[in-house]
């Protein structure tokens, strides 16, 4: 699903057979769900923001970095707050909201009322969530283990190298702006439509077509 997959296969493998690279794709239910007309919603300024982390697993998606990124940028963004979803409620932390385990069918409200996306994650085969994130037009934090060519650092967010909370908390504090964050969410809504279900459904066909036609 990446080039980044590619070469942990060969590195690991010591695969030399071709192979071939097919993107994933906007889950259906939140594309539908993104689509349809919503009551906006009312932003409440630079210092109010909302934060957004999705995974399955803490430590390996960066929760922990997230949170004291969060916690540092609060200093000077006191109404900032980090909605987490996906893992059981952890410690009470100040402005951290635990929303646990969400249905497909409701996560396009949750990104809708967010205003950023922040993923610190330590390994990532694809990215699902930050693309979810950037169809929901909103501005991405994440580490550079996402693959290159989904997120373009200044143009869909920030990308950071390692793990230092102190820039991730920069990189609040730089989208808090309304109008940095209404610039990145037009380009982002307009660059995540090529991870469209028709190109990853013409990816496989074709893989499969080339196997029957070798037989």
């Amino acid at each position: 699903m990446h080039e980044q997959v590619e070469q942990v296969l060969r590195s690991r493998y010591g695969l030399s057979a071709p192979v071939t690279i097919i993107d994933n794709s906007l889950d259906i239910t939140i594309r539908d769900h993104l689509a349809r007309p919503a009551p906006g919603r009312v932003r409440t300024g630079e210092t109010g923001l909302t934060a957004l982390w999705v995974g399955q697993m803490g430590y390996r998606k960066g929760l922990d970095v997230a949170m004291a990124a969060v916690a540092q940028a609060r200093a000077d963004l006191p109404g900032l707050r980090l909605r987490v979803v996906g893992v059981p409620a952890g410690k009470q932390a100040e402005g951290v909201d635990w929303l646990g385990i969400i249905p497909p069918n409701r996560m396009a409200e949750v990104y809708r009322n967010a205003d950023l996306f922040i993923f610190p994650t330590r390994y990532e085969s694809f990215g699902l969530v930050v693309i979810e994130a950037m169809a929901a037009g909103l501005p991405v934090i994440v580490s550079d283990n996402i693959g290159a060519g989904i997120v373009t650092h200044g143009r869909n967010g920030v990308v950071i190298a390692g793990y230092d909370p102190s820039h991730y908390a920069e990189a609040l504090r730089h989208l808090a702006p309304p109008a940095t964050r209404a610039v990145i969410a037009e380009a982002n809504t307009e660059d995540v439509r090529r991870f469209t279900v028709d190109s990853t459904v013409s990816g496989y066909t074709s893989v499969v077509e080339s196997f029957a036609g070798s037989q």
